[in-house]
């Protein structure tokens, strides 16, 4: 396919800016609830005051920002808040609570001496700060410029890859202002989390595929898989919505030596340190229960409240879940749903394949149907889990722009606003999510039903075959 247009630059760096900037000014707690109190208690608090709380709610320091920097500071010996950390993870196993090593100055490895519970591509991405600063305020400015970064060179691949599927110079244009637009929409969470790492992966792995070049493909989906490991998950129907391209020996021996290569590398450090580290990450996340904000969660939730029966949510495993024991049945068939449902959305693209097939083409040639694909099993992946924390929305900023025609900005528009919907409940009142009342339910709904009609629009464009560049 002819490439069309040109890289749209001047976007790109709007976007690099808004990512690395105007999102990297988070407070830090305390001086947000000195802010709160003097908004909303003071009588004698100025305009300026309640807006600067407001925008100090939607940027404020996260959690997880200094959850890094205190096992970073562990590992590396230096002064840190294990209580914290203990706190932010809820009730756990004994284990990831316990025994942290003391402030000597000397290394102290992840896994073995140091509990953690992400892979070990996590790493230079918490240590590298953390070596050049030396307080968390410093580390919180570097983290989330360094995780813009990633989603800025997200972008820009995802933008490339539109192009390369032909996608024209206004087409693009409008794709890299709706850029910042996904980014406003998610708000600091794009900025304070690894998953900005994941996207930078997937977005790359997309790029690849809608080119057509498989070593590339297999190598960006190991990296994101030896990261976050779900987005594995995805490839069944990147490979089902492009099948012709799939079918010679050659592409499927590159794209099986790409992954493997890459996944390899990524998860290989994690047994230099403890030939327990892999099991014991997979068997932290495999402990969780249902998360509030996951769509059987929801679910549960409302049929608690409609009945009578409403119970909060608790943390435990470092996020908030539903406890009873019908939260432990929906969280035990959440895995075979997620595996049921990628499998079956493959298998719909797969019978959905063009009617004539060609042989695949030379490296270089595009199709823009991998990337709706892509963000399809996204989708699939967010509803069917048994843990969807907002942040992994920031997963689907890059994809959905790759996208080409009015089909990728529809749903581009339609990622945004389930973004601006989790903010509104995120920053105003996600108390009431997890305590499941009404009107937090109601807003969670809102953002359930605006997903499950991306994966529609997305699964029927894919099925109708004609409605995206092949």
């Amino acid at each position: 396919m002819t490439r069309a247009g040109a890289p749209p630059w001047r976007g790109i760096a709007i976007a690099t800016l808004v990512a690395c900037v105007w999102l990297n000014q988070g407070s830090g707690q305390g001086e947000w609830e000195a802010l709160r109190d003097r908004a909303l208690s003071s009588p004698t608090a100025s305009l300026i005051d309640e807006v600067r709380y407001i925008a100090a709610c939607l940027y404020r320091e996260s959690g997880d920002v200094k959850l890094y920097y205190e096992s970073a500071s562990m590992m590396l010996g230096r002064a840190a808040d294990p209580e914290f950390v203990a706190r932010e993870r809820g009730q756990v196993s004994p284990d990831m609570v316990s025994n942290f090593p003391p402030a000597d100055g000397q290394w102290h490895a992840p896994y073995s001496d140091v509990p953690l519970e992400y892979p070990a591509l996590a790493l230079p991405f918490i240590l590298g700060p953390r070596l050049v600063v030396s307080n968390l305020h410093d580390f919180g400015i570097v983290f989330r410029g360094l995780m813009g970064l990633c989603l800025a060179v997200a972008i820009a691949a995802a933008l490339d890859a539109a192009r390369a599927a032909g996608a024209g110079a206004r087409d693009l244009r409008a794709r890299a202002w709706l850029a910042s637009g996904l980014l406003l929409a998610q708000g600091a969470m794009a900025v304070q989390r690894l998953d900005a790492v994941t996207a930078l992966w997937i977005a790359l792995a997309v790029r690849s595929a809608v080119r057509r070049q498989p070593l590339a493909f297999g190598g960006w989906m190991g990296l994101a898989t030896a990261t976050k490991i779900v987005p594995a998950m995805m490839i069944p129907a990147l490979l089902a919505a492009d099948a012709p391209s799939w079918e010679s020996a050659r592409a499927r021996t590159r794209l099986a030596l790409g992954f493997g290569a890459t996944l390899v590398a990524g998860l290989l450090p994690m047994f230099f340190f403890s030939m327990h580290a892999l099991a014991g990450v997979v068997a932290y996340h495999a402990s969780r229960g249902l998360q509030y904000e996951s769509m059987l969660g929801f679910l549960l939730a409302t049929v608690r409240l409609v009945t009578g029966h409403r119970a909060p949510a608790t943390l435990s495993f470092g996020s908030h879940n539903l406890g009873g024991t019908a939260a432990g049945v929906l969280a035990s068939i959440s895995g075979p749903l997620t595996i049921a449902s990628t499998l079956g959305l493959a298998w719909l693209l797969w019978r959905a394949r063009p009617a004539a097939e060609r042989p695949a083409g030379p490296d270089g040639e595009a199709t823009g149907r991998v990337a709706c694909a892509a963000l399809a099993s996204l989708v699939v992946l967010w509803l069917t889990g048994k843990v969807f924390s907002p942040q992994y929305m920031t997963w689907g900023l890059p994809v959905v722009l790759a996208i080409p025609s009015a089909l990728g900005l529809r749903l581009a528009w339609l990622l945004l606003a389930a973004m601006a919907v989790t903010q509104l409940y995120v920053c105003g009142h996600n108390e009431l999510v997890m305590e499941g009342r009404a009107l937090g339910l109601l807003n969670l709904g809102v953002r359930q039903a605006i997903l499950v009609a991306a994966g529609v629009v997305a699964t029927r464009s894919l099925i109708a075959r004609s409605a995206i560049p092949a």
